[in-house]
């Protein structure tokens, strides 16, 4: 309840904006917009193009607004929606561009965790931007397939069945995809593990 009035569903807001209510787009976009930004990130490692493809991903969910249908889950089609143009835009560039690990750091981070971060001696700080570092590069380095359901799971905490609806496949292949992606990133990061 926000002011007294019950929260709207994403879905109950996409059928005011079929229905021509355009200011409930406002509602999706602030709902969303870090979010996205974030998922976005993860992929591209580009917090520029991270923006830029965010600001895509909202423009073609109001473009296509009519072609949502409400009954399904709002999240599994503007984050297929996203996912697709995010995966376009790494085609378009065939490399990942480097951040500095100071970026990194800052993105999505809690407070508790910034103010332990600031009071980190600079081995410890150093030696956490290189381990941060090199699960960025392991997680870059795992085939496409296995690199989306890794973030989405890890890193965007969302559940198989969303997983699958983005993916457009059964919850079995999002369980397996997860499960070797899981399992490279043990092979990759052994070292690093067992300190």
């Amino acid at each position: 309840m926000v002011n007294g009035q019950i929260k709207m569903s994403d879905e109950e807001l996409m059928r005011q904006l079929q229905n021509g209510q355009k200011e409930t787009f406002d509602e999706i976009v602030l709902r969303y917009k870090d979010r996205l930004v974030n998922f976005i990130y993860r992929f591209s490692g580009n917090k520029k193009d991270s923006e830029d493809i965010a600001i895509e991903t909202f423009l073609r969910v109001y473009q296509n607004s009519g072609s949502y249908d409400s009954s399904r889950p709002f999240s599994s089609w503007f984050y297929k929606i996203a996912m697709n143009l995010t995966l376009n835009r790494i085609r378009e560039i065939k490399s990942h561009p480097t951040i500095s690990l100071s970026e990194e750091i800052k993105e999505g981070m809690p407070v508790e965790q910034v103010i332990a971060v600031a009071e980190e001696s600079p081995q410890e700080s150093l030696l956490r931007n290189e381990r941060a570092a090199r699960v960025k590069k392991a997680i870059s380095g795992l085939p496409e397939h296995l690199r989306s359901v890794i973030i989405m799971r890890e890193y965007q905490d969302m559940d198989y069945e969303t997983i699958a609806s983005v993916l457009d496949c059964p919850i079995g292949t999002v369980r397996s995809r997860l499960s070797r992606a899981r399992e490279l990133l043990k092979k990759t990061l052994k070292d690093l593990m067992e300190e």
